[in-house]
């Protein structure tokens, strides 16, 4: 692959393509990702310099830019499947993950987890040379991303993963052979998404402790062209994939990753902007299944995390969904009344925030229909309001992040219980009236 992808800026344009299709079409699965690979990478014009007797003549011939690079890398990847070239993403993703960006620096996270390492996943000719050279690796980086931010955003591109995913759906083809394509897609996409995110949490850590104010601006500048690349790849997934991979996302042993996909979760529903038909909706409610059965538990000190990302969750889908299909999460005000009641929830601040919030939004969403929360939220929310009855302004200053975060989502969840029910609030009214008014 190196030989032809070298050779590629001495041969006519016009056959360029033809040439490199018929050749990484014979090849085995990952040639087409590691041709890319070499396109971007430096190591492959150095054989240039051993041809000697090159003339003036050939020598203006090979004059292969890095926008020519980047046009060709796009030609010769729409030749192919959807699914290969979604494999293709991952692979790039994957090997731009493994590069070194700073001198001495380990390649990869070393949190990273093993179960990532997906024999399918690695580019075929493994890593490329840098020699040591991390200004090189961050070059490649910086055009692989350029290169798949144009791809994913082509229209041919999308015009084939629409189609292996409309054709998949409907049963186009036989179902063993659109489930394979599908899940081949999905897998790709997680895989994407996983890796982008890995590289994303361990530029953070280098950028919070980086002091360089040129290096500092280059990692937020490589983390804004990550998550475009990530925001595109979502923009691109029909809604049936992206519930796939944003279900796996969520069940992730990194937190960080758990987050950004609830971002990305966010992010899709707002692009839907409501307009959901039943189908999708149906496909967005069945992730209540997995928040019931965890809120369905006892709650342990170290599942506090999953249980806030198993609320927001919650809360997206009361916001996208409540109004249609209330009936769908009148469990979830009994499931959030009786983990208000557990010890883990009341020890932790953190916990004891976002249910509060999330059975607030419940009583603004659902108006009376909620009012058997109102017994077990009001008492909770007054109790955690009482701490700041008569405080100074000396106090209120010396606030701990934690102490501030208690006040405001407390405030926040009693004015959506108030403004909703205002006439349901008069049992709590004198204690509301103590704090508001010391």
């Amino acid at each position: 692959l190196n030989v032809f992808v070298s050779a590629l800026g001495k041969i006519n344009p016009h056959r360029r393509q033809r040439l490199m299709f018929m050749v990484v079409s014979i090849m085995q699965p990952g040639a087409l990702a590691s041709t890319i690979a070499l396109l971007f990478s430096k190591n492959n014009t150095s054989s240039d310099d051993d041809d000697v007797e090159m003339t003036n003549s050939v020598a203006k011939e090979d004059s292969f830019t890095m926008r020519d690079k980047i046009e060709f890398g796009l030609g010769l990847s729409h030749r192919f499947s959807a699914e290969e070239q979604s494999m293709m993403i991952a692979r790039l993703l994957n090997s731009v993950v493994k590069e070194q960006i700073y001198e001495a620096e380990d390649s990869g996270d070393d949190e990273a987890d093993d179960d990532d390492d997906d024999d399918d996943i690695q580019i075929c000719v493994g890593l490329i040379e840098r020699q040591g050279d991390y200004k090189d690796a961050r070059e490649y980086i910086k055009n692989v991303l350029q290169f798949l931010f144009r791809h994913i955003s082509s229209k041919d591109f999308l015009r084939r993963l629409v189609h292996a995913q409309y054709s998949s759906s409907n049963g186009a083809n036989s179902d063993t052979m659109g489930s394979d394509v599908t899940s081949m897609i999905d897998k790709a996409f997680f895989h994407s998404f996983t890796d982008i995110i890995t590289f994303m949490r361990r530029i953070s850590r280098k950028k919070h402790n980086e002091t360089n104010p040129k290096q500092k601006l280059y990692l937020e500048s490589l983390s804004t062209d990550l998550y475009s690349t990530l925001a595109k790849i979502n923009a691109a997934l029909s809604t049936p994939s992206f519930l796939t991979i944003a279900g796996e996302l969520l069940q992730h042993n990194d937190v960080l990753v758990r987050k950004t996909a609830l971002s990305l979760f966010i992010e899709k529903i707002d692009d839907l902007n409501g307009k959901f038909t039943e189908e999708e909706a149906v496909m967005f409610l069945d992730m209540l299944g997995p928040i019931k059965e965890l809120l369905s538990s006892q709650p342990k000190k170290t599942e506090i995390q999953d249980y806030q990302i198993g609320i927001y969750t919650l809360d997206i889908l009361v916001g996208a969904f409540g109004n249609e299909y209330s009936q769908r999460f009148k469990v979830f005000q009994t499931l959030l009344c009786r983990l208000l009641e557990t010890k883990v929830c009341q020890n932790s601040v953190a916990l004891i925030n976002c249910t509060h919030v999330s059975l607030g939004k419940m009583c603004d969403t659902f108006g009376p229909s909620a009012l058997p929360v109102l017994p077990k939220l009001m008492p909770s929310l007054l109790n955690c309001l009482d701490k700041y009855s008569s405080i100074t302004s000396e106090i209120i200053n010396n606030f701990t992040d934690s102490e501030r975060d208690l006040l405001d989502t407390s405030l926040k969840a009693l004015t959506l219980v108030v403004g909703r029910l205002p006439k349901f609030s008069t049992p709590y009214i004198n204690k509301m009236l103590v704090f508001l008014l010391t």
